[in-house]
């Protein structure tokens, strides 16, 4: 994925690389419910070179993706395009964490899920779990809901630990004391913790748990975790009924499984956007 930015001209590189298997995010950079700009690079790659094979949203807001691009959402899926979603869902929404994020974001995602297939074509994320914070308790709060939706497919993802992302530092720590390196105060396997606890509850709802690239670790220590691919090729394939040749992709970490991808955001939106202060996208 070249820059960090959206250019178009770097969409017919990706399309001489990736041949049909064209997927598009929008956006892992950041939230299409609060980027007009978004939509508008989406709709001039689709103008310029055909709609993508698969279309993957990323948003804590579906209700806002509705408002600023239902109209080519619905244009994409006629044309043939499989739309998948990515949809973070903390229990943080509306506090001081995740100041502008709706508090009940499972809550208005019908009208979303509708428009791109159903909750087939979604993702629950539940990232970033914080050190410090009762994460299982809010877990247990929504992991019933998102099932009652009929969505199988959970997303863990774990705040990077103090020394990563400086800005993120200087965030969190004016809210959590411990938030230094080493987290002093915090119980050691903490994260191990979690994800079993998580794990051992979706399963009881019969949510598959993949855990994203930063967890890809966990999973020696919790077997229960599938692969982090968040753009999973089997899955797009599943649900698209086609299976295009698949190129080796370029990971946008190490360890990240998801195949290849363009993604038509751009960085340095954060005080535009949600104001989430683990966010490090911005």
């Amino acid at each position: 994925m070249p820059g960090r930015n959206f250019r178009l001209q770097d969409y017919a590189a990706y399309l001489a690389r990736v041949g049909d298997a064209t997927y598009v995010d929008c956006t892992r950079r950041t939230d299409p419910a609060r980027a007009p700009r978004v939509w508008e690079n989406l709709r001039a790659v689709a103008e310029a070179y055909g709609p993508p094979w698969i279309l993957q949203i990323w948003t804590k807001n579906p209700r806002g993706v509705m408002e600023l691009g239902g109209a080519l959402l619905e244009r994409l899926c006629a044309g043939g395009t499989t739309i998948t979603c990515q949809l973070t869902v903390t229990g943080l929404g509306g506090t001081e964490l995740e100041p502008r994020a709706p508090a009940d974001a499972l809550g208005e995602a019908g009208e979303l899920l509708e428009c791109i297939g159903g909750p087939a074509h979604c993702a629950w994320r539940f990232d970033p779990a914080i050190a410090g914070l009762d994460n299982t308790a809010r877990f247990e709060a929504l992991a019933p809901r998102a099932a009652a939706l009929g969505i199988k497919r959970l997303v863990v993802n774990f705040a990077c630990d103090p020394g990563v992302y400086a800005r993120v530092d200087a965030r969190l720590a004016a809210v959590f004391p411990y938030w230094r390196p080493g987290l002093p105060g915090i119980e050691p396997g903490w994260k191990e913790r979690t994800a079993r606890e998580i794990a051992a509850r979706a399963a009881a709802l019969g949510l598959a748990v993949f855990c994203c690239a930063e967890g890809k670790a966990l999973r020696e220590a919790v077997p229960d975790l599938e692969p982090p691919e968040c753009g999973s090729f089997t899955w797009f394939c599943a649900l698209s009924g086609r299976t295009p040749g698949r190129r080796k992709g370029r990971p946008s970490r190490r360890g990240c499984g998801c195949a290849d991808y363009f993604d038509v955001g751009c960085y340095g939106n954060w005080r535009a956007c949600h104001g989430c202060l683990y966010c490090y996208a911005g």
